[in-house]
């Protein structure tokens, strides 16, 4: 599933900026996580979840390779990469975990109002209906990250911590694999959060 999200970059290299091309192929992978992966949790059908996990195995590793070729790699870069294989490694191992696609859906779903506001922020046009829309997203992300990061993630944690068995050293290692995703995300939601 790398090809897909390659080809795709470069078709939207021809009509946007390369920063705004970019955020268009990881906002068609959030999308169609939230809705593949929402299928799956809503109805069950396994064929959902196969897709949605192997779109996500795709993209993480298109981004990987993009920020390898293309980026000077620094502190942020390398949380991208700790995000991206933490990610991959939950997916691959998902049979460890009763609730990988719920751990994608509310992740994802998270992160969509964030690529508005990224778009409008690097549009070649200025404009005050580009400062509106960067305006109502960023009240609209505020909202939805931090109900979604702090409280429901956080209850899928503490759930997680009650219910799997940790006599299992792949589920020990899983867990200390993933989890520092989930307070890279707290740490983002209180700068979103103490941001004017």
């Amino acid at each position: 599933m790398f090809f897909p999200f390659y080809y795709l970059n470069q078709y939207f290299d021809n009509y946007f900026n390369l920063k705004n091309s970019r955020n268009i192929v990881s906002a068609t992978h959030a999308l169609s996580c939230v809705v593949l992966d929402g299928a799956y949790l809503f109805t069950g059908y396994g064929i959902f979840g196969i897709i949605a996990h192997q779109i996500s195995l795709g993209y993480f590793a298109f981004d990987m390779y993009y920020m390898i070729r293309y980026e000077k790699i620094n502190m942020l870069r390398c949380l991208y990469f700790y995000h991206h294989f933490a990610s991959i490694y939950m997916i691959v191992n998902s049979h460890l975990l009763y609730n990988s696609h719920q751990l994608v859906f509310y992740g994802e779903l998270s992160n969509l109002p964030s690529y508005v506001i990224y778009h409008y922020l690097h549009d070649d046009v200025k404009n005050t209906w580009t400062d509106f829309m960067i305006n109502i997203f960023k009240k609209i992300q505020k909202i939805v990250y931090g109900i979604i990061r702090l409280p429901i993630m956080s209850y899928i944690l503490i759930n997680m911590i009650r219910t799997l068995d940790f006599s299992n050293p792949e589920v020990l290692k899983m867990v200390s694999i993933i989890s520092p995703v989930y307070f890279m995300g707290l740490v983002w939601t209180f700068k979103l959060l103490s941001e004017k």
